[in-house]
């Protein structure tokens, strides 16, 4: 899996941008609001990134998460998936 992330250019980020405030009250929510904190299970300065691939192989959407909390927005990736 290390292979395809460097493949779409992700690369690690810094323990602050994984462990900063703005993650650490994503955390402290999720929490108050019952969903618990997932279980680190791999390697958690892995840059995310969410991309999709359409019929042809073209990329339709490439994301680079700035942190671990940074996603697309749905209209984003809807537009994507009707292209």
């Amino acid at each position: 899996a290390l292979h395809q992330y460097h493949a779409y250019g992700l690369g690690r980020n810094s323990p602050f941008r994984v462990y900063g405030p703005r993650i650490l009250l994503h955390y402290a929510l999720r929490w108050v609001r019952g969903h618990g904190i997932p279980r680190v299970t791999e390697d958690p300065l892995q840059r995310g990134g969410d991309f999709i691939v359409n019929a042809n192989g073209l990329i339709a959407l490439s994301h680079v998460g700035v942190d671990q909390a940074d996603r697309p927005k749905a209209s984003q990736i809807f537009a994507a998936l009707g292209q």
